[in-house]
């Protein structure tokens, strides 16, 4: 794309895409202009975040003195309970230097891939990232709000009880859409049948 800089139209829209993609500099500035010293970074898409899974990431990475934890890399725990906990310090060093456009379109790749920072990613026992528990598409909300309607009134329940719960009702948590639809096309492609898993 080339841009005349006396067309303020053309360079609103750059400006635009910029600061909807650059997801690395929001962060930064983010936590720079509240002053803080650690990040834990969860999405909006992860309505079934357990917040004991949360404090287990935080401690591991408070007592372990890593720059940075995850429990996302490799993939263990089902899709939709990623947690990310970072400093400040890290953070700004990732900013300045983080050249590739993949590294600053996502806020952590060069944390996790620059091999600069010392790091810590927890593993679950057993492999459940074929369980994909995120908000997507439209049919991804109606799974998620069937779950809060079977625990209701607690909104207590914990991601181990939601895996028990998809063990004992497997329709209610069945992968639906068109990414799973596109996964099952891969799979019997032979392809990424790891992250694909029918009820």
């Amino acid at each position: 794309m080339t841009l005349s800089p006396r067309t303020s139209a053309n360079w609103d829209t750059l400006s635009s895409v910029v600061a909807r993609t650059m997801c690395l500099d929001r962060y930064f500035q983010a936590a720079k202009q509240v002053g803080a010293d650690i990040i834990v970074r969860i999405t909006g898409d992860c309505p079934l975040m357990d917040p004991v899974l949360v404090d287990r990431v935080i401690s591991a990475f408070k007592s372990s003195g890593v720059e940075y934890a995850c429990n996302i890399d490799p993939p263990t725990y089902p899709d939709g309970l990623d947690v990310e906990i970072f400093s400040f310090q890290s953070l700004e060093k990732a900013w300045k230097e983080a050249a590739q456009p993949a590294e600053r379109e996502h806020v952590t790749p060069y944390l996790r891939e620059s091999g600069k920072f010392r790091t810590l990613k927890l593993r679950h026992s057993e492999n459940l990232s074929g369980e994909r528990w995120t908000v997507d598409e439209p049919e991804d909300f109606d799974v998620v709000a069937g779950v809060f309607e079977y625990f209701y009134p607690r909104n207590d329940f914990g991601w181990q009880e939601v895996l028990q719960l998809r063990q004992a009702r497997p329709e209610m948590l069945r992968p639906t859409g068109t990414w799973f639809a596109m996964k099952e096309r891969q799979c019997q492609q032979g392809r990424n049948c790891g992250n694909v898993r029918s009820a």
